[in-house]
C-alpha cells in the first residue's frame, strides 16, 4: 500500500514562520544594505523549509511592483548578496540545530492581483457609464 503524504509537520510551519519573521525585521530595519534594494520595499510573503529543515525557500514582492522584467532579477540578486548575512542573522536569532539554507524566489502574485482587481474596477466603471 502507498503511503500518503500528509503535507509539512507543525515543526516545518513553524519554523517558517520564524524565518519569515526574522527576514521581514532585517528587511525592515535596514540591516540589508544593498543598492539594488534602496529604491523598493521588500515583503516576504511566505517561506517554504525542506522535511530536514535545512533548506528555506523564501518567497519575496517588492513595492513599487516591477514594470520591467529586470526589476525582479535586480531583487533577487541583491538578496542573494546579502543571502549569507541573513543566513547568519537567522541563525544567530532562531535556535535551530542547522541553520537553513536560503533560497530566494520572487513572488508575483501580489501584483497579478492588483492587475487583475485594476481590470474588474475598469469593467465595473465601463458597465455604469
Amino acid at each position: 500500500m502507498a503511503r500518503r503524504s500528509k503535507g509539512p509537520s507543525n515543526r516545518m510551519v513553524q519554523v517558517a514562520d520564524q524565518v519569515k519573521a526574522c527576514i521581514s525585521e532585517l528587511l525592515l530595519d535596514g540591516s540589508v544594505k544593498d543598492a539594488r534594494l534602496e529604491d523598493v520595499m521588500v515583503t516576504v510573503t511566505g517561506v517554504e523549509m525542506s522535511s530536514d529543515l535545512k533548506y528555506a525557500k523564501v518567497f519575496v514582492s517588492s513595492f513599487p511592483s516591477p514594470e520591467d522584467d529586470e526589476s525582479p532579477q535586480a531583487v533577487l540578486e541583491g538578496l542573494q548578496s546579502a543571502g549569507p548575512m541573513l543566513q547568519r542573522e537567522v541563525g544567530r536569532r532562531l535556535a535551530l540545530r542547522f541553520t537553513p539554507k536560503l533560497q530566494f524566489s520572487y513572488d508575483d502574485s501580489i501584483a497579478y492581483g492588483a492587475r487583475v482587481e485594476a481590470l474588474l474596477r475598469e469593467v465595473a466603471e465601463d458597465g455604469e457609464g
